[in-house]
């Protein structure tokens, strides 16, 4: 039997960035407020103030 239907973020199936990609369609066609994105953002990934700050990837040669 398939397990009950889970809420958001409880999927131990969809990671991070798949979560935050969804948010960012919903975002995207006025679904969901700036900031509820970023809050559910901090809930995804993690308080901001905790959390390691973003790292742009680089080229290397």
């Amino acid at each position: 039997m398939p397990p009950a239907s889970q809420g958001p973020g409880e999927d131990p199936l969809i990671d991070s960035a798949a979560q935050l990609a969804e948010l960012a369609d919903l975002v995207a066609r006025g679904l969901v407020s700036p900031e509820e994105f970023e809050l559910q953002r901090r809930k995804v990934i993690g308080d901001a103030e905790t959390s390691p700050p973003f790292r742009k990837e680089t080229d290397r040669d």
